[in-house]
């Protein structure tokens, strides 16, 4: 096309926070600068380009749209920061940052703790290789394994055969993915131990699955011993059924508006007597209540009239109001949206979970638990 490539590197140091792509904090950075002189990238496109297989070129004139999402996973596994500036017909340039140490590294050895068992795993990937390498790992510390190349085939094997554990990767070509597959699961199996894994950075998703009840998150490449400890620790965690997470003790803030969908809330978790719950019709009357009286979780509606869930929560962290235990105080949306732009919005204004009305009981029962739990850790 004749477009001009260049790659520059050296040292910087940012001395007032940068709002550009990405907000890059005060401090001193290794940068990376990759520029060319192409096309540009389009406003509507540049919000997405670090989606997994996301690509705005015709099917089959273009590769898997994997490649800037494995590199925005790269980044911020190493504590990294991306900024992007593009103009159309005149090209587009990436600045990484990577925050520069002046420790020297020190060679890490591989210490095999005991992670031997015998129990049964459904190993779910889309990639032969990376099922080679789990079966290979899992079988030399004795467990039993079974594979399937996508989550279509695992809910297929779990219909007839039960399993320990299940290995889920999280981003799986058939569009159907890691939580959609545990959506389906639960209903077959609602305390089915499972363990996520992929090769990018922790995502919403990933936590939302992680709110149903999935346990942890592991990176790929896969090692023996990170495998093995997350499998033994996970098979090894006391499965906790609802009726349990139902004693839980707590005070409880939940902003909604729409009298209906207090009653349903209310109804949901009319098992759990130990919870002290406050209702607040709105984001406005939940800001005064909050100047009188402290809790151990917020549920925020995200769409309200005069002050929606969103700006509430942005109130709520700036005034940097406490649990009632003196720690971070949790926030969980509640809210009918379910595209990414919508979720990242939530997360970016402070909230710490997202959950999609119509909620189930066991989904709301569970993240109450996660969070109550995490904020008296």
């Amino acid at each position: 096309s004749g477009a001009m490539l260049s790659v520059k590197t050296g040292q910087t140091k940012i001395r007032t926070e940068t709002n550009g792509f990405e907000t890059i904090p005060i401090g001193t950075y290794s940068k990376l600068s990759i520029s060319d002189t192409g096309t540009g990238i389009d406003v509507d496109a540049l919000n997405h380009i670090f989606e997994p297989f996301y690509s705005d070129k015709d099917l089959g004139r273009s590769g898997s749209g994997l490649g800037l999402s494995v590199v925005h996973g790269v980044v911020k596994d190493f504590g990294g920061w991306i900024d992007v500036k593009t103009a159309l017909r005149k090209g587009t340039c990436f600045d990484i940052y990577f925050p520069s140490v002046r420790d020297s590294l020190t060679p890490k050895t591989e210490i095999i703790t005991n992670c031997f068992g015998m129990e049964t795993i459904l190993i779910a990937d889309d990639v032969e290789e990376q099922r080679e390498v789990a079966t290979h790992i899992l079988e030399y510390f004795g467990y039993l394994t079974h594979t399937v190349s996508s989550g279509h085939d695992a809910i297929r094997f779990l219909e007839n055969n039960q399993v320990d554990l299940i290995i889920l990767d999280m981003i799986m070509e058939d569009g159907f993915d890691g939580l959609d597959t545990y959506k389906e699961i639960v209903k077959i199996y609602p305390d089915q131990k499972c363990i996520i894994a992929s090769g990018f950075s922790e995502s919403e998703r990933v936590m939302e699955m992680q709110g149903l009840g999935a346990g942890k998150y592991i990176q790929k490449p896969y090692t023996r011993n990170k495998m093995g400890q997350a499998v033994r620790e996970e098979l090894d965690r006391p499965s906790l059924g609802i009726d349990q997470m139902k004693n839980l003790k707590g005070d409880v803030l939940l902003v909604e508006d729409d009298e209906i969908n207090q009653e349903v809330f209310l109804e949901l978790i009319s098992d759990m007597d130990n919870l002290n719950l406050t209702i607040a019709n709105n984001g406005i009357e939940a800001l005064d209540i909050l100047q009188n009286s402290s809790y151990d979780l917020i549920l925020m509606d995200y769409q309200m009239p005069e002050l929606s869930g969103i700006e509430a929560t942005k109130t709520i962290r700036g005034k940097n109001i406490k649990s009632k235990m003196g720690g971070h105080l949790p926030i969980i949306a509640l809210t009918g949206k379910t595209c990414e732009d919508d979720r990242r919005e939530c997360y970016e204004s402070g909230m710490d979970d997202y959950l999609v009305k119509p909620y189930t009981q066991k989904q709301i029962i569970i993240a109450i638990h996660k969070w109550l739990c995490h904020d008296n850790a």
